[in-house]
Formats: structure tokens, C-alpha cells, sequence
């Protein structure tokens, strides 16, 4: 499929979302990536620069004398290879301007001193990634392959010219998710470029037409760019010189071929933001790892209980082959070569503790005589992962298809089959002392699409009415698309109205009451022929983000939940500060809704979405695991062969994760950090933001140990709001009324409820409006929204939160929408804490029985920005954490992994390849 590989330097593999770039708009273009402003070099070099807007003509003709050159910003600070400690022997400065027809871009380059002639044989790139906005929310379309995999939004051009005026341009293209890019050198732009000699430099002009990059970027649009200049040494050797810049581990910066890229690409690129006849353009920078944590103390031995904890285990979740090992290393080896290599890893992960490959797959490849060898060598244990063929389920009379013409792994054929398989495999090998658990269905969200196909849609559509009183509420899908690939709905690109809101809930229940009488089968089957085996129903997609998985419902038929976070996902999504408790985050939030059950995380380790993991990076999720709870821990990723450092630190931390003891988690926590599946679906939070920052915040930051507790568990008796001081209660719009009872008692009886979702207590699907509860608990009405950048403490709240300075708020994550607060109208005796910049109330508390309620008018975390730079939500937080006596900086929020010990004996490798 590749027509021609090129060998100019690669860009790489991050790409802020949508709501990223909205965000740096409204608060001002700032050096994109962790570690810019602490940069020496970086702080004394601009990095920010206009591009005007013109309606002058261009003659391309490389003399730069149209007047708007002559006031456009100058994009200086080229660095060779990106490394912002290397400056070039010779400057290179680059010039925009953009019509409603084209974008203006020119290139001045130096020549080097003293050689007498200019730079001809130079050449000058331009890459250019465009997409239109993404929509803020869709049940149907994941964010993250839209984003990564949806071909038909995405453009992606590199243009490519000499000082000699010689050029060429290409599409960058793929053919879906996990493939390697394609760079189509006979793709045709009418582009124009013109090259002019002048003493000591030469100017090249290029024009391109708006048409043939994606067209003129609208406010919110995604439009990256890069410029190379690439040059020869004295030595005749090519060196680049970029006008981005990194310095890090976790890029690696090779040369530009298409076999190098894999998910996504545009990583080293700069954001452009376009708006009202103009657009700001953002060096990218990033000089330090955007996933370090530095913790000025730390514990180890102190957290240990002593303990032992016999539910932990390590596993990894990949072989030697997989899409994440490069096929050039793939073959290198003969089959008999590559049989000894897959030994010799067992050999290490039997000698670390380390369960073995999944079956059924490795018993059909190295037969039950290896599989008991392995056990009785080293006490090495299989987990069971089998699936049954989509495909034969459909010609078997399968009516619930996924997109893709299979059977959904719901459908009532495919669930014959699959039970007949797992039937026939436990009752052989269930009472096998080698046969760890059985899993499930890995991330049956993904499959969610399936609903809106031909057939699926009119019966789901009529049972939601039934029962809810409202249906889908979007049109049927596109047969035979992938679901990266369905319609973008209307609703998907705004706030949800109270219609959406509830079409989500009701569908949501929906999918959950199905995917849990799945769970119940294979549940009965399991503990029927495999008693006392653990049993994982599904493994929640957290790759960037979370499903919507209720884990309530799930719970008399699941033995663990596990979830898989990868941080590479999660930054290409949302950005680094909300990837860099990923881990942590979702691990917290999962063991908690276990509700006294397991949990399992699958942890990133390797390169992906053209980012490495690092070895400090995987103890630092490891370990991020640990303080949750978690007692499974697995690997997404095998590098031995690619990344042998890596490799060897996640077996030493596999081993000590086997040995360690229990950690010594409080016993009782006094936060309750309220979470609402039906809140959060009607919302369409996917990102879940707020509930984000607050645990870095009051965990990471403050270091009081707090505990998520679900409105559907209260109501199944799984978590109780009794004896919480403090209730906090970032997104509670639609909630059922006997959790809005239950919020009300504890109040009544003493809590603190802190309300930071002014929508709160508006709607039950079951029940209807909640608008009598809503004026009990906060003592007024909704009442009408409002924009707000800040809130401004009072006499009263700065006292009482011990803060001075404005606290910040952050945007609505959509184009247009500044209504980001809502009006307040406190009732007669509340204490007025904090106000808007005109002065008008922003928050206050008010007495309600024992307890108090505090409103805020505002939710602070639309992103997690705050998460990491909290700039005095961390002090009103303690403020009120200090006020009831709870305490902080616990030992457990400074647990670390010793960065040695137990360093595993690891075999040579069989065959020798170069590394990068």
C-alpha cells in the first residue's frame, strides 16, 4: 500500500483534544507540554506568535515586500533535531499569513558564514494536521478513535521545497487504528512556491490553498503545523533543525518514514488557534517527562501492614508477538529460534512469580504437558480468555451485529457459542490447579455502537420507551462503518438538553442490565465447573478515560473488576495533566466501587501512541495501583526484546508486587467523594474532569484518604453515606430521589454537603423533577446561567477558606459556550463566601439541620488543569478538611516502590538487532 517512504525527521505522537486548545484560547497561548517554563533557554525565547488575517494579494515571488510581511511575527528558535539545548550555526525564521483562500508561509534561511554561496541544496518542510472540532461528548463515538482513526476528518499534508525551488507534497493517510501511516508522494496540490537569493540568505514563498489542507479552520478546529529546515553539515551529513522543541525519554525522534508511525502521529507539532480574523500559534515544548511526580518524602516499609495479601498476582497481558512489536524485529528469527526466545521469557516469568499467556490459546500451542511442567517448575498459573468466533455466531442465526457484520458478544447466538466453549474447556481443566480465573469480555463498551445498527436500533428504541418513556433520541447508524467512522450526532456537539440527558440514562441502564445477565451465564458456568476459580465479568475501558460500566449491577456476578489506564491514551486525549494520575485515579475509583472486592489494573508498558513508557514512569503507576488498593496487577506491553530496560524493571516490580504485603489503607474514611452513573451519563462525561481533580487534589496534594461512594451502591447497600463529615459532590444533576433522600439525611444529621455542581438535584428519571428535594437541601431554585472566569473570596470566605486571590475557573470545553455558571440566589440566612467579579454572590453555605451545605455557583473543573496547578482550590479544600478534623498528609499517599532490589537474572537474547 506504501507508494514511498521518506527519511526527512519524524514528528511524533501528541495531540491535545479540542477542549485543550478551547481552554489555552480563553486563557491565553502558553508553551504546550510539562517542563517549558522551568527551561533556561526556553523562557528566554518566544514562543507564541500571531498570524494575521489579510485581504491583500500575494504574488509568490520570494521577495516578501506585500505589506502584511512586513508585520507579521517572525517564528525564530529553530533547534537541531528539536533539542532546545542545540542551536543551529545558522538561523532559520519562519513567516504566516493566511486570506480566506490560502495559508502564506515563508521560510528565511541563513547561509553559513563565509561560504559564498547560499543555502540551495536546503530544504524546507511544512506538516500540517487539520480535523474539525471534536464533539464534546457521544456515546457512540469514542473520542479516542475518532480522534485517531476516523480518516474521513482528518487531513494530514507535508510540503516540501528547496532553496532551489524544487518541491514536492504528500497525504499522510492510514487505513485504521493500530496500522502504520501511509506517505503518498503522488498525491497533486496546485500549491505555488517561488525562491529568491538574497546576500547572505535566501526567502521562499510558498502558498497553499486553504482546499487542499482541510480547509479554513474554524474556532475550535484542531490545526497543527511543523517546519524542518534540513541542511548539510561540513561533514555532508543531513541536519535538521526544527522549529519545535523536546528533550525528554519519552519520544523517541526518529526519522520521518511511514514504517515508524503507528496510531497517531503529530506529537512535535505546534497548535494554531483561529478566531475572529486571526490565529495564535504555540511552540510545542516540552523538556521534561510529563508523567514524573516528585514527592519531596516518601514511604515504604511504613505503609506495609505485614500482612500478606494472597490475592495478589502479575501477569502480562501481551506475548512476544503483538501489533506493538515492530515486524522488523519479528523477523530476524526462524520459528525454532523464536519457540527458544518465548522459553526462555517463561523461564523468567516463572522464576518472578509471574502467571503464564493466556489460554486457551497458549494450551493449543504448547500442549497441557508444558502447561503442568510450567506449574510444577514454578508454581506458574493460567488465566482462562476465551472467545468465541463472531462470525460463525452471525451465520448461525445472530441478529445483534456490530457494525462490522459480527455478532455483538451480547447476542443470544454468540452466547450459545461462547458457553459451549467455556462449558467445554472448565469441565476438562476447571478443578485444575494450574487454572488461575477465567476472564470475560475485555471493554464491552466498545461494542456500544452496535445498537444503533439495522434491526438492534427499533428494538432497543422500543424497549427504552417502554420502560423510560423516551428512546434513543438519534438517528439509526451507517451499516458495514467502523465505529470510529458513525455519524456525529447534533446532540454530541453541545451540552446535553434534559431530552439527551435522559435517552442517555435510560440506554445506559439498557446496556448494563444486558451486558450484566451476560456476566450471570458465565458467572452460573464457572462456579458450577470451577468452584473456588475467581471470575473478571468485563474489564472496563479506562484506556483514556472510563466507560460507563455500572459496577453496582455487576457485582453478584463478577469475583474482581479490572480496568486498563494507559497514560499515553490519556494525554493524546486530554492532555498531561489529566493523564498524570491516570493510573492512580481509575484505580481508586474502581477498587472503591468494587465495594470489598479485587481489583486488577492493566498498566502501560511500552510504546505506544508514540510515546514510551520509562522505567521510572512504570513504578510510578505501579505503585500508583498499590496505594488504591489494587491487588492484580498486569502489563499492557512484553518490550523484552525492543526495550530490555523495561522489560526488566516491570518483572523486578512484578516480583516485589508478589511479595509484598498488604498495604495498611485507613480503615475509615470521613470525605465521601459522591459519584452517580445516571448523573454522569445524562451529563456525558466521559473525561469524568472534576472527579479527576479533586482526587489529585485531596489525595495527592492534601494527602487525606477519601472514598468514592456510588448512588447505585448506596441504594444495593454496597456504601453507606453514614458517618461521612464531609460530602463533596462534583456532578449530582440526575440523580435517583432516595439518594437525594439519603444526601438529605446525612446532612440533617450532621455532614457537610459541598455542592460544586450548581445543576444539582434536577432530575430522576424514575420520579421526575426534583425540584421540592433541590430547594430543601440548597433553599432555592435553579436559576439562570451565567459566564465567569473567577471567584472572588469575601471577608466572610476568605476567613473561613484562608484564601486572598481570585480562585480560577476553567471553560466549558465547547466553541461558544461561556455560560459556565449559573446565577445564585442564596436563601435569607446563608453566608455569602465567595463572589463573581461584578460582585454578585458566587457561594454560600446555609445551615440545614446538624450539618451545613455549601453551593458553589460555578464547577471549577471543566479539565484538569487545576489538578496539577490548583492555584487555592487546594487551601479552600483543606480548609474545610482541617475544619472537621480530618487528617492529612498520610503515609500512604507517599508510598514509592524502592527504585532497586530484587533485580531479576534475565537470558541473553538469541538474536542481535540494533536498538533505538
Amino acid at each position: 500500500m506504501e507508494k514511498k517512504h521518506s527519511g526527512v525527521l519524524s514528528v511524533a505522537a501528541f495531540l491535545f483534544t479540542v477542549e485543550m486548545m478551547v481552554f489555552l484560547a480563553a486563557c491565553g497561548p502558553s508553551p504546550a507540554g510539562r517542563g517549558a517554563a522551568s527551561n533556561a533557554k526556553s523562557g528566554a525565547v518566544k514562543h507564541s506568535f500571531l498570524i494575521q488575517q489579510t485581504d491583500l494579494p500575494m504574488r509568490v515571488d520570494g521577495r516578501l515586500d506585500e505589506k502584511f510581511w512586513k508585520s507579521a511575527d517572525r517564528l525564530a528558535g529553530f533547534r537541531v533535531g528539536s533539542d532546545p539545548d542545540r542551536i543551529p550555526p545558522v538561523k532559520t525564521e519562519v513567516l504566516l499569513a493566511y486570506s480566506g483562500e490560502s495559508l502564506y508561509a515563508a521560510f528565511v534561511l541563513e547561509e553559513a558564514a563565509n561560504s559564498g554561496q547560499a543555502p540551495a541544496s536546503d530544504i524546507c518542510e511544512i506538516s500540517i494536521f487539520s480535523r474539525p472540532e471534536t464533539p464534546f461528548y457521544s456515546p457512540y463515538l469514542q473520542r479516542l478513535d475518532y480522534m485517531n482513526a476516523n480518516e474521513a476528518v482528518r487531513t494530514m499534508r507535508r510540503f516540501e521545497v528547496t532553496a532551489s525551488n524544487e518541491k514536492r507534497q504528500s497525504n499522510v493517510s492510514k487505513v485504521g487504528p493500530h496500522t502504520s501511516y501511509i506517505i503518498d508522494y503522488e498525491w497533486k496540490s496546485c500549491w505555488q512556491t517561488a525562491a529568491a537569493a538574497k546576500k547572505g540568505s535566501v526567502v521562499i514563498e510558498a502558498s497553499i490553498p486553504w482546499a487542499d489542507i482541510g480547509g479554513l479552520p474554524k474556532p475550535g478546529h484542531t490545526f497543527r503545523a511543523n517546519f524542518v529546515r534540513t541542511r548539510k553539515t561540513p561533514e555532508g551529513e543531513n541536519e535538521g533543525d526544527w522549529f519545535n522543541w523536546y528533550s525528554g525519554p519519552n519520544i523517541p525522534v526518529k526519522p520521518w518514514a511511514s514504517q515508524n508511525f503507528i496510531q497517531e502521529y503529530p506529537t512535535i507539532f505546534a497548535t494554531a488557534l483561529f478566531e475572529d480574523g486571526r490565529a495564535v500559534l504555540t511552540r510545542f515544548v516540552e523538556t521534561e517527562d510529563p508523567w514524573s511526580v516528585l514527592r519531596a518524602l516518601t514511604e515504604y516499609e511504613k505503609v506495609l501492614s505485614g500482612r500478606p495479601d494472597p490475592g495478589r498476582s502479575a501477569h502480562f497481558y501481551l506475548g512476544l508477538t503483538s501489533f506493538l512489536l515492530p515486524d522488523s524485529i519479528r523477523k530476524l528469527y526462524d520459528e525454532k529460534a523464536w519457540e527458544a526466545e518465548e522459553s526462555n521469557m517463561l523461564a523468567e516469568f516463572g522464576e518472578a512469580g509471574i502467571n503464564g499467556p493466556f489460554l486457551p490459546g497458549f494450551l493449543g500451542r504448547a500442549g497441557l504437558g508444558q502447561v503442568e511442567a510450567l506449574y510444577k517448575k514454578y508454581g506458574m498459573r493460567f488465566s482462562y480468555h476465551g472467545y468465541a468466533n463472531a462470525k460463525q455466531a452471525a451465520q448461525e442465526g445472530a441478529t445483534t451485529l456490530t457494525p462490522g457484520g459480527g455478532a455483538a458478544f451480547f447476542d443470544p447466538a454468540y452466547i450459545r457459542l461462547k458457553n459451549k466453549m467455556l462449558e467445554d474447556f472448565l469441565g476438562k481443566h476447571g478443578k485444575a490447579p494450574w487454572l488461575a480465573d477465567v476472564w470475560g469480555q475485555d471493554e464491552p463498551f466498545n461494542q456500544i455502537s452496535t445498537i444503533l445498527q439495522p434491526g438492534t436500533y427499533e428494538r432497543v428504541d422500543a424497549e427504552l420507551k417502554k420502560y423510560y418513556g423516551v428512546g434513543l433520541g438519534v438517528p439509526q447508524g451507517t451499516p458495514n462503518a467502523p465505529y470510529q467512522d458513525q455519524p456525529v450526532h447534533a446532540n454530541s456537539r453541545v451540552l446535553p438538553d434534559r431530552s439527551t440527558a435522559l435517552s442517555r440514562i435510560a440506554m445506559f441502564r439498557w446496556m448494563n442490565k444486558t451486558y450484566s445477565a451476560v456476566a450471570r451465564g458465565e458467572y452460573g458456568i464457572v462456579r458450577r465447573l470451577a468452584p473456588g476459580k475467581p471470575y473478571q465479568a468485563f474489564n472496563r475501558n479506562a484506556v483514556a478515560d472510563l466507560d460507563f460500566l455500572d459496577q453496582a449491577m455487576l457485582w453478584d456476578y463478577t469475583d474482581y473488576y479490572s480496568a486498563d489506564p494507559y497514560p499515553s491514551f490519556c494525554i493524546y486525549v486530554y492532555g498531561p495533566a489529566r493523564s498524570r494520575y491516570h493510573v492512580g485515579f481509575t484505580s481508586k475509583l474502581v477498587t472503591d466501587l468494587a465495594a470489598g472486592k479485587p481489583s486488577q489494573m492493566i498498566v502501560q508498558g511500552c510504546y505506544m501512541i508514540q510515546r514510551l513508557s520509562t522505567v521510572e514512569n512504570v513504578r510510578e503507576w505501579a505503585l500508583q495501583a498499590a496505594k488504591a488498593g489494587v491487588s492484580k496487577l498486569d502489563w499492557w506491553g512484553t518490550p523484552r526484546l525492543d526495550r530490555p530496560e523495561l522489560y526488566s524493571e516491570m518483572v523486578r516490580l512484578s516480583k516485589l508486587w508478589k511479595s509484598t504485603p498488604a498495604l495498611d489503607l485507613p480503615k475509615k474514611s470521613d470525605i465521601a467523594l459522591l459519584f452517580s452513573d445516571d448523573a454522569r451519563a445524562g451529563a456525558g462525561d466521559e473525561g469524568l474532569q472534576a472527579h479527576y481533580s479533586l482526587h489529585s487534589i485531596i489525595g495527592e496534594r492534601l494527602g487525606a484518604w477519601y472514598d468514592f461512594v456510588s448512588e447505585n451502591h448506596v441504594r444495593r447497600g454496597l456504601h453507606s453515606l453514614e458517618g461521612k463529615k464531609i460530602l463533596i459532590a462534583p456532578e449530582l444533576g440526575y440523580i435517583s430521589r432516595p439518594f437525594a433522600e439519603d444526601i438529605l439525611r446525612r446532612v440533617k444529621d450532621g455532614g457537610m454537603l459541598v455542592v460544586m455542581d450548581p445543576d444539582a438535584f434536577a432530575y430522576d428519571i424514575e420520579t421526575g423533577s426534583l425540584e421540592d428535594i433541590r430547594q430543601e437541601i440548597l433553599g432555592m431554585r435553579m436559576a439562570g446561567k451565567r459566564a465567569a472566569s473567577e471567584l472572588r473570596p469575601t471577608a466572610a470566605g476568605s476567613a473561613r477558606f484562608h484564601v486572598e486571590k481570585p480562585l480560577p475557573l476553567r471553560s466549558i470545553p465547547i466553541v461558544g459556550d461561556t455560560m459556565n455558571a449559573r446565577t445564585l440566589e442564596p436563601p435569607s440566612g446563608a453566608d455569602i463566601l465567595l463572589s463573581y467579579e461584578d460582585g454578585t454572590p458566587a457561594a454560600y453555605s446555609r445551615k440545614l439541620g446538624q450539618g451545613e451545605v455549601i453551593l458553589f455557583g460555578a464547577m471549577p473543573f471543566w479539565d484538569s488543569e487545576l489538578a496539577v496547578e490548583p492555584a487555592g482550590w487546594d487551601t479552600l479544600l483543606g480548609a474545610l478538611i482541617d475544619e472537621c478534623g480530618i487528617a492529612r498528609n498520610l503515609p500512604i499517599w507517599k508510598f514509592q516502590f524502592p527504585a532497586s532490589g530484587g533485580e531479576p537474572t534475565l537470558l541473553d537474547l538469541l538474536v542481535s538487532f540494533p536498538r533505538n
